[in-house]
């Protein structure tokens, strides 16, 4: 972990030299519930969301950002910028900034982090959200070349071909791994808590001027649920229901036990 010159903190992962924003966020989550009492604790974690909300203005789609711009990173086929270390779009990557956010507020009853960069960074994370629930009319491709299939998604870097389900299209999982079917299941579990997480920030810390965006959550979340309900189960034997990890429509879909989907939506 770094400390930067305007507050800000850079958290590494592992051995490489970027930040990825799944982890940062659940890498401090542990010790939020102790910075209520504990002030240096307190600056260290609001810095970090302070920086995650940069980041995601920079590029919401960037799974892994550089400490400085040009510093490193992979040069794929997607739209590039120097701030970005990987591009890989990860729908639960985007949904957990949120999580540690509302976690920090609600222990600490803390809300300077609630300023307009962070009201900007979630209206662009709704309209993300929205944008790729009809994952054909987006501009967001990545491909990777002279790689494993799972480091790139296929069809022109569009992915599997999805119809529309209510549910939110993410091109990769949580290992990093493209998405067989554009609707990865766990991940939408995850963003029907996120943006119900949004809509209470938006509406108890925020004036008047937001309430489109405090609408927009909400509808989003009822979307998003039924596409779930609907889609995302499959009767099975005695009677009882199985989740799928990811599907494209209401026939076609992919069971798995990969164990980061059961932490998603824990």
């Amino acid at each position: 972990m770094k400390s930067l010159e305007d507050g800000k903190y850079f958290v590494i992962t592992g051995d490489i030299e970027a930040m990825w924003l799944r982890d940062s966020s659940f890498q401090v989550m542990h010790y939020v519930k102790l910075a209520k009492e504990d002030p240096a604790l307190r600056r260290i974690i609001s810095g970090i969301i302070r920086k995650q909300t940069e980041q995601i203005l920079i590029d919401p789609y960037a799974n892994a950002f550089n400490e400085a711009p040009g510093k490193g990173g992979h040069q794929d086929e997607t739209e590039r910028n120097d701030w970005v270390w990987e591009r890989k779009y990860e729908l639960d990557s985007l949904c957990a900034p949120l999580y540690l956010a509302y976690t920090y507020w609600k222990e600490t009853g803390e809300t300077d982090i609630f300023d307009l960069k962070f009201g900007q960074m979630l209206r662009t994370v709704l309209g993300l959200i929205r944008r790729e629930q009809h994952h054909e009319a987006s501009e967001y491709s990545f491909q990777r070349f002279d790689c494993v299939p799972t480091d790139t998604l296929p069809f022109e870097g569009k992915g599997t071909p999805v119809g529309y389900t209510g549910m939110s299209w993410s091109g990769f999982r949580p290992s990093d791994d493209c998405c067989t079917y554009g609707y990865l299941v766990p991940a939408n579990m995850m963003a029907v808590t996120a943006l119900g997480y949004a809509e209470e920030i938006l509406r108890e810390n925020y004036d008047g001027s937001w309430s489109r965006e405090v609408q927009t959550a909400a509808l989003l979340r009822g979307h998003i649920r039924e596409g779930i309900e609907r889609y995302g189960y499959r009767d099975y034997h005695a009677g009882a229901d199985i989740l799928r990890s990811g599907g494209n429509s209401a026939v076609s879909g992919v069971f798995g036990k990969d164990p980061r989907w059961y932490k998603l939506h824990a």
